[in-house]
């Protein structure tokens, strides 16, 4: 049996968490995750929400890849239309 965690990253107002200190927990949180034998860690993606969800899962995988080394990284869906595939080409 394998376990898993799912984290889409929301910080509402009424507890709201100033972002860096934010991140720094989630991520810190995952790293705790991999250390106690979690096998894998889910990222959701959502846009347009005033709570601070998730707008970009595969930014927030390599976050999570940059600080652990054994946990697997999934996302559930990508919403296409808002990735962009040559975006750093598109800069001027």
């Amino acid at each position: 049996m394998r376990f898993g965690i799912m984290y889409d990253f929301r910080n509402p107002q009424r507890w709201h968490i100033p972002s860096a200190r934010f991140y720094r927990a989630m991520l810190d949180q995952v790293v705790e995750a991999e250390r106690i034998g979690f096998d894998h860690v889910w990222l959701t993606e959502h846009h347009f929400t005033e709570d601070g969800y998730n707008p970009s899962s595969l930014s927030m995988a390599a976050a999570v890849a940059a600080v652990t080394s054994q946990i697997r990284i999934g996302t559930f869906i990508l919403l296409l239309p808002f990735i962009h595939p040559f975006e750093p080409l598109c800069w001027n």
